[in-house]
């Protein structure tokens, strides 16, 4: 059990500390979660979710990729980064965050 801080009566290097804490401990409790299928759905990862397709799809060219890849193109018009995401997906550089955390 965690024994009870008062966050106000810390100097600034205390509260850092203990907020770096707070936040591994959150990381290690969210990743724990994940590998045992716990994780509640909410927005934040399945916007996740849904790039992680976006990538597979873009890494082995499956249909409705060219979707994707042209709505990048509308985006980013004009410059070289659409290539990029697709050089990086195709060669393994970008790779998904949430699928391969269940695989």
């Amino acid at each position: 059990m965690r024994k009870s801080v008062n966050i106000t009566e810390m100097n600034e290097q205390q509260r850092r500390d203990y907020d770096r804490q707070r936040q591994a401990e959150y990381r290690q409790r969210k990743r724990e979660a994940v590998e045992k299928g716990w994780i509640a759905p909410n927005e934040a990862l399945t916007r996740e979710l849904l790039a992680d397709i976006a990538i597979a799809m873009i890494a082995t060219s499956a249909p409705g990729s060219e979707t994707i890849t042209a709505a990048i193109n509308r985006y980013y018009h004009g410059t070289g980064w659409p290539m990029q995401i697709i050089r990086k997906a195709k060669s393994g550089k970008l790779k998904p965050k949430v699928l391969r955390r269940v695989e």
